[in-house]
Protein backbone atom coordinates (compact mmCIF):
# COMPACT_ATOMS: atom_id res chain seq x y z
CA UNK A 1 0.00 0.00 0.00
CA UNK A 2 2.64 1.93 0.73
CA UNK A 3 4.38 1.84 -3.09
CA UNK A 4 3.06 4.81 -5.32
CA UNK A 5 0.26 3.57 -7.78
CA UNK A 6 2.21 4.77 -10.99
CA UNK A 7 5.19 2.12 -9.50
CA UNK A 8 2.58 -0.81 -8.92
CA UNK A 9 1.15 -0.42 -12.73
CA UNK A 10 4.86 -0.25 -14.03
CA UNK A 11 5.70 -3.58 -11.35
CA UNK A 12 2.33 -5.24 -13.03
CA UNK A 13 3.14 -3.55 -16.80
CA UNK A 14 6.65 -5.03 -16.45
CA UNK A 15 5.64 -8.28 -14.27
CA UNK A 16 3.07 -9.57 -16.92
CA UNK A 17 5.23 -10.40 -19.80
CA UNK A 18 7.84 -12.14 -17.60
CA UNK A 19 5.73 -14.41 -16.22
CA UNK A 20 4.06 -15.07 -19.69
CA UNK A 21 7.36 -15.60 -21.16
CA UNK A 22 8.27 -17.90 -17.70
CA UNK A 23 4.99 -19.96 -18.19
CA UNK A 24 5.52 -19.83 -21.91
CA UNK A 25 8.93 -21.32 -21.25
CA UNK A 26 7.70 -23.59 -18.73
CA UNK A 27 4.73 -25.12 -21.21
CA UNK A 28 7.52 -25.57 -24.04
CA UNK A 29 9.69 -27.45 -21.61
CA UNK A 30 6.26 -29.37 -20.14
CA UNK A 31 5.14 -29.93 -24.23
CA UNK A 32 8.70 -31.15 -24.46
CA UNK A 33 8.59 -33.59 -21.98
CA UNK A 34 5.11 -34.50 -22.98
CA UNK A 35 5.90 -35.17 -26.41
CA UNK A 36 8.62 -37.37 -25.40
CA UNK A 37 6.87 -39.28 -23.33
CA UNK A 38 3.93 -39.99 -25.49
CA UNK A 39 6.19 -40.95 -28.33
CA UNK A 40 8.11 -43.51 -25.77
CA UNK A 41 5.28 -44.39 -24.91
CA UNK A 42 4.13 -45.24 -28.45
CA UNK A 43 7.21 -46.51 -29.45
CA UNK A 44 6.70 -48.93 -26.59
CA UNK A 45 3.89 -50.18 -27.75
CA UNK A 46 4.86 -50.66 -31.00
CA UNK A 47 8.05 -52.66 -30.61
CA UNK A 48 5.64 -54.82 -28.23
CA UNK A 49 3.05 -55.11 -31.16
CA UNK A 50 6.15 -56.03 -33.62
CA UNK A 51 7.22 -58.76 -30.91
CA UNK A 52 3.74 -59.75 -30.81
CA UNK A 53 3.27 -60.22 -34.58
CA UNK A 54 6.73 -61.66 -35.07
CA UNK A 55 5.97 -64.11 -32.73
CA UNK A 56 2.34 -64.96 -33.89
CA UNK A 57 4.13 -65.09 -37.26
CA UNK A 58 7.16 -67.82 -35.99
CA UNK A 59 4.24 -69.41 -34.35
CA UNK A 60 2.71 -70.05 -37.45
CA UNK A 61 5.18 -71.30 -39.28
CA UNK A 62 6.30 -73.28 -36.35
CA UNK A 63 2.96 -75.02 -36.83
CA UNK A 64 3.07 -75.08 -40.68
CA UNK A 65 6.78 -76.77 -40.35
CA UNK A 66 5.60 -78.99 -38.12
CA UNK A 67 2.17 -80.25 -39.67
CA UNK A 68 4.41 -80.52 -43.19
CA UNK A 69 6.75 -83.15 -41.62
CA UNK A 70 6.11 -86.78 -41.73
CA UNK A 71 7.15 -87.45 -37.54
CA UNK A 72 4.30 -87.19 -35.24
CA UNK A 73 4.94 -84.09 -32.36
CA UNK A 74 3.64 -83.84 -29.12
CA UNK A 75 3.98 -81.51 -26.11
CA UNK A 76 2.58 -83.10 -22.91
CA UNK A 77 2.80 -81.54 -19.31
CA UNK A 78 3.41 -83.46 -16.15
CA UNK A 79 -0.33 -84.32 -15.34
CA UNK A 80 -1.13 -85.86 -18.38
CA UNK A 81 -2.60 -83.39 -20.64
CA UNK A 82 -1.42 -82.65 -24.40
CA UNK A 83 -0.69 -78.92 -24.91
CA UNK A 84 0.04 -79.60 -28.99
CA UNK A 85 -0.08 -82.41 -31.34
CA UNK A 86 0.15 -81.87 -35.23
CA UNK A 87 -1.59 -83.37 -37.91
CA UNK A 88 0.58 -86.67 -37.90
CA UNK A 89 0.69 -87.61 -34.54
CA UNK A 90 -3.20 -87.60 -34.77
CA UNK A 91 -2.97 -90.04 -37.69
CA UNK A 92 -0.51 -91.96 -36.22
CA UNK A 93 -2.31 -92.36 -33.22
CA UNK A 94 -5.71 -93.12 -34.62
CA UNK A 95 -7.79 -90.34 -33.76
CA UNK A 96 -9.97 -88.29 -37.22
CA UNK A 97 -8.15 -84.49 -36.09
CA UNK A 98 -5.84 -82.83 -34.03
CA UNK A 99 -8.66 -81.47 -31.69
CA UNK A 100 -10.51 -85.05 -31.28
CA UNK A 101 -6.29 -86.04 -30.04
CA UNK A 102 -6.16 -83.11 -27.71
CA UNK A 103 -9.40 -83.47 -25.80
CA UNK A 104 -8.62 -87.26 -25.20
CA UNK A 105 -6.77 -87.55 -21.43
CA UNK A 106 -3.04 -88.99 -22.17
CA UNK A 107 -3.64 -92.24 -20.01
CA UNK A 108 -7.13 -92.58 -21.84
CA UNK A 109 -4.95 -92.96 -25.21
CA UNK A 110 -2.22 -94.93 -23.84
CA UNK A 111 -4.90 -97.42 -22.87
CA UNK A 112 -6.11 -98.25 -26.20
CA UNK A 113 -2.74 -99.59 -27.37
CA UNK A 114 -0.64 -102.97 -26.33
CA UNK A 115 2.28 -101.71 -26.09
CA UNK A 116 5.77 -103.87 -26.31
CA UNK A 117 9.21 -104.37 -26.82
CA UNK A 118 11.12 -104.80 -29.84
CA UNK A 119 11.42 -108.32 -28.83
CA UNK A 120 7.24 -108.87 -28.47
CA UNK A 121 7.81 -108.76 -24.60
CA UNK A 122 5.35 -106.22 -22.63
CA UNK A 123 6.58 -103.30 -21.89
CA UNK A 124 6.70 -101.30 -18.54
CA UNK A 125 5.06 -97.77 -19.31
CA UNK A 126 7.09 -96.18 -16.45
CA UNK A 127 9.72 -96.41 -19.35
CA UNK A 128 7.98 -94.26 -21.37
CA UNK A 129 10.13 -91.97 -22.96
CA UNK A 130 8.17 -89.03 -22.17
CA UNK A 131 7.76 -89.87 -18.44
CA UNK A 132 11.69 -90.06 -17.88
CA UNK A 133 11.98 -86.58 -20.15
CA UNK A 134 9.19 -85.21 -17.65
CA UNK A 135 11.14 -86.56 -14.47
CA UNK A 136 14.50 -84.52 -16.40
CA UNK A 137 15.97 -87.19 -17.75
CA UNK A 138 17.59 -87.13 -21.70
CA UNK A 139 16.17 -90.53 -22.43
CA UNK A 140 17.84 -92.47 -25.42
CA UNK A 141 15.60 -92.96 -28.52
CA UNK A 142 13.36 -96.28 -28.23
CA UNK A 143 11.79 -98.68 -30.47
CA UNK A 144 8.34 -99.92 -29.73
CA UNK A 145 6.00 -102.35 -31.56
CA UNK A 146 1.92 -100.73 -31.14
CA UNK A 147 -1.12 -102.01 -31.62
CA UNK A 148 -4.31 -99.92 -31.60
CA UNK A 149 -6.76 -102.43 -29.55
CA UNK A 150 -10.11 -100.96 -31.13
CA UNK A 151 -8.16 -102.26 -35.15
CA UNK A 152 -5.97 -104.99 -34.18
CA UNK A 153 -3.71 -102.63 -36.31
CA UNK A 154 0.23 -102.57 -36.05
CA UNK A 155 2.32 -99.96 -36.00
CA UNK A 156 6.41 -100.29 -35.43
CA UNK A 157 7.67 -96.43 -33.98
CA UNK A 158 11.00 -94.58 -32.55
CA UNK A 159 10.11 -92.64 -29.92
CA UNK A 160 12.15 -89.46 -29.36
CA UNK A 161 11.52 -87.44 -26.24
CA UNK A 162 13.29 -84.26 -24.60
CA UNK A 163 12.66 -82.38 -21.35
CA UNK A 164 12.09 -77.91 -21.67
CA UNK A 165 12.71 -76.59 -18.68
CA UNK A 166 11.73 -72.94 -17.39
CA UNK A 167 14.03 -70.16 -15.74
CA UNK A 168 14.05 -71.86 -12.55
CA UNK A 169 15.38 -75.31 -13.80
CA UNK A 170 12.23 -77.04 -13.49
CA UNK A 171 10.43 -79.29 -16.56
CA UNK A 172 7.49 -77.66 -17.60
CA UNK A 173 6.87 -80.18 -19.96
CA UNK A 174 8.22 -82.79 -22.79
CA UNK A 175 8.63 -83.08 -26.29
CA UNK A 176 7.81 -85.73 -28.05
CA UNK A 177 8.86 -87.20 -31.70
CA UNK A 178 7.19 -90.03 -33.08
CA UNK A 179 9.11 -91.64 -36.65
CA UNK A 180 7.08 -94.47 -38.27
CA UNK A 181 9.57 -97.24 -38.55
CA UNK A 182 7.21 -99.83 -40.28
CA UNK A 183 8.92 -99.77 -43.71
CA UNK A 184 12.13 -100.01 -42.49
CA UNK A 185 11.23 -102.52 -39.99
CA UNK A 186 9.72 -104.28 -42.88
CA UNK A 187 12.64 -104.08 -45.08
CA UNK A 188 14.68 -105.54 -42.14
CA UNK A 189 12.52 -108.61 -41.06
CA UNK A 190 12.01 -109.20 -45.27
CA UNK A 191 15.95 -109.75 -45.38
CA UNK A 192 16.19 -111.40 -42.17
CA UNK A 193 13.34 -114.10 -43.53
CA UNK A 194 15.21 -114.10 -46.58
CA UNK A 195 18.62 -114.93 -44.65
CA UNK A 196 16.88 -117.47 -42.30
CA UNK A 197 14.96 -119.50 -45.50
CA UNK A 198 18.10 -119.68 -48.02
CA UNK A 199 19.64 -121.37 -44.64
CA UNK A 200 16.89 -123.97 -44.28
CA UNK A 201 16.99 -124.73 -48.09
CA UNK A 202 20.39 -125.08 -47.75
CA UNK A 203 20.36 -127.57 -44.99
CA UNK A 204 18.77 -130.28 -46.84
CA UNK A 205 18.17 -132.09 -49.29
CA UNK A 206 15.00 -133.72 -48.83
CA UNK A 207 12.26 -131.25 -49.93
CA UNK A 208 9.37 -132.51 -47.80
CA UNK A 209 11.12 -130.90 -44.64
CA UNK A 210 12.83 -127.88 -46.20
CA UNK A 211 9.67 -126.98 -47.66
CA UNK A 212 7.75 -127.66 -44.40
CA UNK A 213 10.57 -125.62 -42.77
CA UNK A 214 9.30 -122.62 -45.44
CA UNK A 215 6.18 -122.33 -44.96
CA UNK A 216 6.61 -122.51 -41.21
CA UNK A 217 8.76 -119.53 -40.59
CA UNK A 218 6.27 -117.80 -43.26
CA UNK A 219 3.72 -117.55 -40.60
CA UNK A 220 2.92 -115.92 -38.70
CA UNK A 221 5.56 -113.36 -39.66
CA UNK A 222 4.09 -112.80 -43.34
CA UNK A 223 0.98 -114.42 -43.61
CA UNK A 224 -1.44 -116.18 -41.46
CA UNK A 225 -1.60 -119.49 -43.79
CA UNK A 226 1.08 -120.51 -46.34
CA UNK A 227 1.06 -123.75 -48.53
CA UNK A 228 3.50 -125.33 -51.05
CA UNK A 229 1.82 -127.53 -53.82
CA UNK A 230 3.98 -129.36 -56.68
CA UNK A 231 3.17 -130.70 -59.94
CA UNK A 232 3.27 -134.65 -59.79
CA UNK A 233 2.28 -137.77 -61.85
CA UNK A 234 -0.56 -137.54 -60.11
CA UNK A 235 -1.26 -134.15 -60.63
CA UNK A 236 -1.24 -130.88 -58.60
CA UNK A 237 -0.57 -131.85 -55.21
CA UNK A 238 0.01 -130.35 -51.73
CA UNK A 239 3.59 -130.96 -50.04
CA UNK A 240 3.00 -128.48 -47.04
CA UNK A 241 1.47 -125.96 -45.02
CA UNK A 242 1.19 -123.77 -42.15
CA UNK A 243 -1.37 -122.03 -40.11
CA UNK A 244 -0.98 -119.11 -37.36
CA UNK A 245 -0.84 -120.43 -33.87
CA UNK A 246 -1.37 -118.45 -30.63
CA UNK A 247 -4.19 -115.74 -30.20
CA UNK A 248 -7.56 -117.01 -31.27
CA UNK A 249 -7.63 -113.59 -32.69
CA UNK A 250 -4.94 -114.23 -34.82
CA UNK A 251 -6.21 -117.58 -36.65
CA UNK A 252 -7.89 -117.55 -39.74
CA UNK A 253 -11.78 -118.62 -39.79
CA UNK A 254 -12.93 -121.74 -40.33
CA UNK A 255 -13.70 -122.37 -43.76
CA UNK A 256 -10.84 -120.15 -45.36
CA UNK A 257 -8.31 -122.16 -46.47
CA UNK A 258 -5.72 -121.86 -49.08
CA UNK A 259 -6.89 -124.01 -52.47
CA UNK A 260 -4.68 -125.98 -54.38
CA UNK A 261 -2.93 -123.51 -57.08
CA UNK A 262 -4.45 -123.76 -60.38
CA UNK A 263 -0.73 -124.12 -61.98
CA UNK A 264 -2.12 -124.25 -66.04
CA UNK A 265 -2.65 -120.65 -65.41
CA UNK A 266 -0.14 -119.17 -62.95
CA UNK A 267 2.66 -117.99 -65.30
CA UNK A 268 3.18 -114.81 -62.89
CA UNK A 269 2.88 -113.75 -59.61
CA UNK A 270 -0.34 -113.03 -58.38
CA UNK A 271 -1.99 -111.06 -55.83
CA UNK A 272 -5.67 -110.75 -54.90
CA UNK A 273 -7.70 -108.62 -52.07
CA UNK A 274 -11.22 -109.80 -51.93
CA UNK A 275 -14.10 -109.87 -49.27
CA UNK A 276 -15.26 -112.71 -47.34
CA UNK A 277 -17.65 -115.12 -48.55
CA UNK A 278 -18.87 -115.27 -44.61
CA UNK A 279 -20.13 -112.12 -42.05
CA UNK A 280 -19.07 -111.72 -39.26
CA UNK A 281 -20.55 -111.68 -35.50
CA UNK A 282 -21.39 -107.91 -36.45
CA UNK A 283 -22.15 -108.83 -40.60
CA UNK A 284 -19.51 -107.23 -41.39
CA UNK A 285 -17.62 -108.89 -43.93
CA UNK A 286 -13.83 -108.58 -43.45
CA UNK A 287 -11.24 -108.82 -46.46
CA UNK A 288 -8.73 -110.54 -47.11
CA UNK A 289 -5.35 -111.17 -49.04
CA UNK A 290 -4.13 -113.80 -51.06
CA UNK A 291 -0.61 -114.31 -53.12
CA UNK A 292 0.28 -116.78 -55.31
CA UNK A 293 3.50 -116.95 -56.83
CA UNK A 294 4.73 -119.60 -59.11
CA UNK A 295 7.70 -121.77 -58.66
CA UNK A 296 9.49 -122.33 -62.16
CA UNK A 297 12.70 -124.31 -63.57
CA UNK A 298 14.44 -123.13 -66.48
CA UNK A 299 11.04 -121.68 -67.48
CA UNK A 300 8.76 -124.67 -66.69
CA UNK A 301 6.20 -123.63 -63.81
CA UNK A 302 6.53 -126.88 -61.99
CA UNK A 303 4.50 -125.66 -58.40
CA UNK A 304 3.62 -122.50 -56.53
CA UNK A 305 3.60 -121.23 -52.72
CA UNK A 306 0.48 -119.63 -51.77
CA UNK A 307 0.09 -116.78 -48.73
CA UNK A 308 -2.98 -116.11 -46.94
CA UNK A 309 -3.27 -112.98 -44.69
CA UNK A 310 -6.76 -111.48 -43.13
CA UNK A 311 -7.55 -108.78 -40.56
CA UNK A 312 -6.34 -107.39 -38.09
CA UNK A 313 -3.44 -108.33 -40.17
CA UNK A 314 -3.21 -105.18 -43.22
CA UNK A 315 -3.76 -106.05 -46.86
CA UNK A 316 -0.60 -107.68 -49.25
CA UNK A 317 1.35 -105.04 -50.98
CA UNK A 318 3.46 -104.91 -53.69
CA UNK A 319 6.45 -105.26 -51.20
CA UNK A 320 4.87 -108.09 -50.09
CA UNK A 321 4.11 -110.11 -53.33
CA UNK A 322 7.98 -108.92 -53.93
CA UNK A 323 9.29 -110.98 -50.80
CA UNK A 324 7.03 -113.79 -51.99
CA UNK A 325 8.57 -113.98 -55.11
CA UNK A 326 12.16 -114.09 -54.19
CA UNK A 327 10.92 -117.06 -51.79
CA UNK A 328 9.29 -118.77 -54.32
CA UNK A 329 12.70 -118.54 -56.17
CA UNK A 330 14.60 -120.14 -53.70
CA UNK A 331 12.25 -122.22 -52.81
CA UNK A 332 12.50 -123.65 -56.91
CA UNK A 333 16.40 -123.54 -56.66
CA UNK A 334 16.38 -126.49 -53.22
CA UNK A 335 13.59 -128.25 -55.31
CA UNK A 336 15.86 -128.18 -58.67
CA UNK A 337 18.96 -129.40 -57.11
CA UNK A 338 16.91 -131.84 -54.82
CA UNK A 339 15.20 -133.25 -57.51
CA UNK A 340 18.86 -133.39 -60.04
CA UNK A 341 20.41 -134.91 -56.71
CA UNK A 342 17.34 -137.83 -56.25
CA UNK A 343 17.97 -138.26 -60.24
CA UNK A 344 22.13 -138.39 -59.93
CA UNK A 345 21.20 -141.01 -56.97
CA UNK A 346 18.74 -142.95 -58.71
CA UNK A 347 21.55 -142.61 -61.84
CA UNK A 348 24.20 -144.28 -59.54
CA UNK A 349 21.83 -147.19 -57.66
CA UNK A 350 20.86 -147.55 -61.41
CA UNK A 351 24.67 -148.07 -62.37
CA UNK A 352 25.68 -150.13 -59.65
CA UNK A 353 22.39 -152.60 -60.53
CA UNK A 354 23.17 -152.34 -64.22
CA UNK A 355 27.01 -153.53 -63.31
CA UNK A 356 25.96 -156.10 -61.11
CA UNK A 357 23.42 -157.40 -63.42
CA UNK A 358 25.60 -157.03 -66.20
CA UNK A 359 28.48 -158.76 -64.56
CA UNK A 360 26.37 -161.61 -63.88
CA UNK A 361 24.59 -162.02 -67.15
CA UNK A 362 28.19 -161.57 -69.01
CA UNK A 363 29.90 -164.09 -66.82
CA UNK A 364 26.90 -166.87 -67.41
CA UNK A 365 27.29 -167.31 -71.08
CA UNK A 366 31.40 -166.73 -71.10
CA UNK A 367 31.12 -169.78 -68.72
CA UNK A 368 28.98 -171.83 -70.28
CA UNK A 369 31.38 -171.00 -73.62
CA UNK A 370 34.40 -171.82 -71.81
CA UNK A 371 32.90 -175.39 -70.97
CA UNK A 372 31.91 -176.10 -74.39
CA UNK A 373 35.24 -174.89 -76.20
CA UNK A 374 36.87 -177.69 -73.49
CA UNK A 375 34.39 -180.53 -74.57
CA UNK A 376 34.43 -179.14 -78.12
CA UNK A 377 38.28 -179.64 -77.84
CA UNK A 378 38.13 -182.90 -76.14
CA UNK A 379 36.02 -184.64 -79.29
CA UNK A 380 38.65 -182.99 -81.88
CA UNK A 381 41.35 -184.70 -80.11
CA UNK A 382 39.96 -187.91 -79.61
CA UNK A 383 38.76 -188.25 -83.24
CA UNK A 384 36.43 -191.06 -83.28
CA UNK A 385 33.46 -190.97 -85.97
CA UNK A 386 30.89 -191.37 -83.72
CA UNK A 387 32.27 -188.00 -81.55
CA UNK A 388 31.39 -186.26 -84.59
CA UNK A 389 27.80 -185.79 -83.60
CA UNK A 390 28.56 -184.76 -80.33
CA UNK A 391 30.59 -181.94 -82.01
CA UNK A 392 28.18 -180.35 -84.28
CA UNK A 393 26.22 -180.57 -81.36
CA UNK A 394 28.25 -178.61 -78.81
CA UNK A 395 29.20 -176.45 -81.55
CA UNK A 396 25.43 -175.33 -82.07
CA UNK A 397 25.23 -174.62 -78.23
CA UNK A 398 28.54 -172.77 -78.73
CA UNK A 399 26.91 -170.47 -81.44
CA UNK A 400 23.93 -169.98 -79.48
CA UNK A 401 25.96 -168.44 -76.37
CA UNK A 402 27.75 -166.62 -78.62
CA UNK A 403 24.34 -165.24 -79.85
CA UNK A 404 23.09 -164.46 -76.39
CA UNK A 405 26.84 -162.81 -75.16
CA UNK A 406 27.02 -160.48 -78.59
CA UNK A 407 22.74 -159.60 -77.97
CA UNK A 408 23.98 -158.14 -74.27
CA UNK A 409 27.20 -156.78 -75.38
CA UNK A 410 25.10 -154.66 -77.98
CA UNK A 411 22.49 -153.92 -74.87
CA UNK A 412 24.80 -152.38 -73.05
CA UNK A 413 26.25 -150.46 -75.96
CA UNK A 414 22.96 -149.12 -76.62
CA UNK A 415 22.22 -147.99 -72.96
CA UNK A 416 25.21 -146.21 -73.34
CA UNK A 417 23.98 -144.29 -76.62
CA UNK A 418 20.47 -143.35 -75.06
CA UNK A 419 22.00 -142.46 -71.89
CA UNK A 420 24.43 -139.92 -73.57
CA UNK A 421 21.38 -138.99 -75.88
CA UNK A 422 23.60 -139.73 -79.12
CA UNK A 423 20.67 -141.53 -80.73
CA UNK A 424 21.56 -139.42 -84.00
CA UNK A 425 19.19 -141.83 -86.84
CA UNK A 426 21.03 -142.20 -90.19
CA UNK A 427 17.58 -142.64 -91.63
CA UNK A 428 17.58 -144.56 -95.42
CA UNK A 429 15.22 -146.59 -97.10
CA UNK A 430 14.14 -149.90 -96.21
CA UNK A 431 11.63 -152.16 -96.37
CA UNK A 432 10.68 -153.62 -92.85
CA UNK A 433 9.40 -156.76 -94.21
CA UNK A 434 12.78 -157.83 -95.48
CA UNK A 435 14.09 -156.76 -92.36
CA UNK A 436 11.95 -159.11 -90.39
CA UNK A 437 13.22 -162.03 -92.83
CA UNK A 438 16.07 -161.95 -92.12
CA UNK A 439 16.38 -161.56 -88.34
CA UNK A 440 13.96 -164.66 -88.14
CA UNK A 441 16.45 -166.64 -90.16
CA UNK A 442 19.30 -165.54 -87.87
CA UNK A 443 17.05 -166.21 -84.76
CA UNK A 444 15.04 -169.55 -86.76
CA UNK A 445 17.79 -172.19 -85.53
CA UNK A 446 17.82 -171.24 -82.00
CA UNK A 447 14.30 -171.04 -82.10
CA UNK A 448 13.85 -174.92 -83.44
CA UNK A 449 16.54 -176.12 -81.13
CA UNK A 450 14.00 -175.43 -78.08
CA UNK A 451 11.31 -176.59 -79.68
CA UNK A 452 9.92 -173.28 -81.19
CA UNK A 453 9.30 -171.82 -85.00
CA UNK A 454 9.55 -168.67 -86.28
CA UNK A 455 7.80 -167.82 -89.04
CA UNK A 456 7.14 -164.20 -91.45
CA UNK A 457 4.16 -162.67 -93.16
CA UNK A 458 2.25 -159.91 -94.11
CA UNK A 459 0.69 -158.04 -96.75
CA UNK A 460 4.16 -157.57 -98.97
CA UNK A 461 6.65 -155.01 -98.30
CA UNK A 462 6.27 -151.92 -96.22
CA UNK A 463 9.50 -149.65 -97.09
CA UNK A 464 10.09 -146.01 -95.67
CA UNK A 465 12.78 -143.77 -94.29
CA UNK A 466 14.81 -145.38 -91.11
CA UNK A 467 18.01 -146.64 -89.62
CA UNK A 468 18.43 -149.63 -90.47
CA UNK A 469 20.70 -150.45 -87.28
CA UNK A 470 18.04 -149.07 -84.82
CA UNK A 471 15.39 -150.99 -86.38
CA UNK A 472 17.07 -154.54 -86.79
CA UNK A 473 17.94 -153.90 -82.73
CA UNK A 474 14.18 -153.25 -82.49
CA UNK A 475 13.21 -156.52 -84.30
CA UNK A 476 16.19 -158.72 -83.01
CA UNK A 477 15.50 -157.89 -79.36
CA UNK A 478 11.57 -158.48 -79.89
CA UNK A 479 12.54 -162.08 -81.23
CA UNK A 480 14.75 -162.64 -79.01
CA UNK A 481 12.52 -161.78 -76.00
CA UNK A 482 9.98 -163.85 -77.94
CA UNK A 483 12.37 -166.66 -78.35
CA UNK A 484 13.31 -166.52 -74.37
CA UNK A 485 9.71 -166.70 -73.23
CA UNK A 486 8.22 -168.03 -75.63
CA UNK A 487 8.40 -171.50 -74.71
CA UNK A 488 8.08 -174.46 -77.37
CA UNK A 489 5.14 -172.47 -79.47
CA UNK A 490 5.21 -170.59 -82.61
CA UNK A 491 6.56 -167.12 -83.10
CA UNK A 492 4.43 -164.94 -85.84
CA UNK A 493 6.14 -161.77 -87.32
CA UNK A 494 3.69 -160.07 -88.89
CA UNK A 495 4.26 -156.89 -91.35
CA UNK A 496 1.45 -154.38 -92.33
CA UNK A 497 1.88 -151.72 -94.74
CA UNK A 498 -0.76 -148.73 -94.46
CA UNK A 499 -0.53 -145.31 -96.22
CA UNK A 500 1.30 -143.29 -94.04
CA UNK A 501 2.71 -145.90 -91.36
CA UNK A 502 3.91 -149.39 -91.05
CA UNK A 503 3.58 -152.39 -88.24
CA UNK A 504 5.42 -154.88 -87.11
CA UNK A 505 4.36 -157.32 -84.58
CA UNK A 506 5.72 -159.84 -82.50
CA UNK A 507 3.43 -162.85 -81.45
CA UNK A 508 4.60 -165.74 -79.03
CA UNK A 509 2.31 -168.54 -77.44
CA UNK A 510 4.48 -168.34 -73.78
CA UNK A 511 3.44 -167.54 -70.25
CA UNK A 512 1.79 -164.21 -70.91
CA UNK A 513 1.78 -160.86 -69.27
CA UNK A 514 -0.51 -159.56 -66.73
CA UNK A 515 -2.23 -156.31 -67.61
CA UNK A 516 -0.53 -154.33 -64.12
CA UNK A 517 2.80 -154.70 -65.91
CA UNK A 518 2.00 -153.65 -69.28
CA UNK A 519 3.92 -150.93 -68.90
CA UNK A 520 6.58 -151.39 -66.53
CA UNK A 521 8.64 -154.04 -68.60
CA UNK A 522 9.11 -151.04 -70.73
CA UNK A 523 11.58 -149.17 -68.25
CA UNK A 524 15.29 -150.28 -67.42
CA UNK A 525 16.48 -153.27 -65.79
CA UNK A 526 12.78 -154.25 -65.57
CA UNK A 527 11.34 -158.33 -66.51
CA UNK A 528 7.93 -159.68 -66.36
CA UNK A 529 9.41 -162.75 -65.97
CA UNK A 530 11.57 -163.94 -62.38
CA UNK A 531 15.00 -162.53 -61.57
CA UNK A 532 16.23 -165.87 -62.01
CA UNK A 533 15.31 -165.99 -65.79
CA UNK A 534 17.98 -164.52 -66.59
CA UNK A 535 18.80 -161.33 -69.02
CA UNK A 536 19.72 -157.11 -68.14
CA UNK A 537 16.08 -156.09 -68.21
CA UNK A 538 17.23 -153.82 -71.02
CA UNK A 539 16.07 -154.81 -73.96
CA UNK A 540 12.27 -153.51 -74.15
CA UNK A 541 13.41 -150.14 -72.79
CA UNK A 542 16.15 -150.03 -75.72
CA UNK A 543 13.22 -150.66 -78.14
CA UNK A 544 10.91 -147.70 -76.95
CA UNK A 545 13.57 -145.56 -76.84
CA UNK A 546 14.47 -146.35 -80.48
CA UNK A 547 11.09 -146.62 -81.79
CA UNK A 548 9.97 -143.07 -80.09
CA UNK A 549 13.27 -141.95 -81.51
CA UNK A 550 11.94 -142.17 -85.07
CA UNK A 551 8.33 -140.93 -83.83
CA UNK A 552 6.99 -143.91 -83.39
CA UNK A 553 5.09 -145.79 -80.66
CA UNK A 554 5.39 -149.43 -79.14
CA UNK A 555 2.74 -151.55 -77.25
CA UNK A 556 1.98 -154.78 -75.88
CA UNK A 557 -1.62 -156.50 -76.03
CA UNK A 558 -1.45 -159.75 -73.20
CA UNK A 559 -3.19 -162.09 -71.00
CA UNK A 560 -1.59 -164.56 -68.43
CA UNK A 561 -1.57 -168.18 -70.21
CA UNK A 562 -2.34 -166.51 -73.52
CA UNK A 563 0.78 -165.44 -75.20
CA UNK A 564 2.10 -161.67 -75.68
CA UNK A 565 1.98 -159.44 -78.53
CA UNK A 566 4.29 -156.30 -79.12
CA UNK A 567 3.74 -154.17 -81.93
CA UNK A 568 5.46 -151.22 -82.85
CA UNK A 569 4.03 -148.55 -85.20
CA UNK A 570 6.36 -146.35 -87.65
CA UNK A 571 5.81 -143.63 -89.54
CA UNK A 572 6.87 -143.76 -93.22
CA UNK A 573 8.65 -140.70 -93.44
CA UNK A 574 10.01 -138.18 -90.25
CA UNK A 575 7.89 -136.32 -88.82
CA UNK A 576 8.83 -132.31 -89.06
CA UNK A 577 7.31 -129.95 -86.49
Amino acid sequence: EDVPSELQTAIVFLAVPAVTWLAVILLRQWKERLVTTIGEQARARTEAELAREEARRAWEQLQSILKSITEGVTVQTGDGQLLFANEAAARFFGFPSIEALLSTPLREMIRGFDIRAEDGSRFDLTKLPGRRALAGEQPEELLLRLRLLSTGQERWVMVASSPAFDEHGRVKFAVNVFRDHGERKRAEDAWRLLAEVSALLGSSLDTTTTLASVVKAAVPRIADRCAIDLVTDAGVERLASATVTGEPSRRPRPGRELPVADIATLMQPRLTQEESESEDADGSRAPRSTMVVPLVEQGRVMGAISFLGEPPRRPFDAQDLSLATEIAQRAALAIANSRLYTEAQEAIRARDSFLTIASHELKTPLTTMMLLVTGILKLARDGRPQSQSKLLERLSKLEDQGIYFSQLVSQMLDVGRISSQRIALDRTSLDLHALAVEVAERWRGQAERGGGSIEVCGNGTASGRWDRMRLEIVVTNLVANAVKYGGQGPIEIVVVDAATEAQLAVRDRGPGVDATDHERIFGQFERAAPPHAGGLGLGLWIVRQFVEAHGGRVGIESRPGEGATFTVTLPKEEKTS
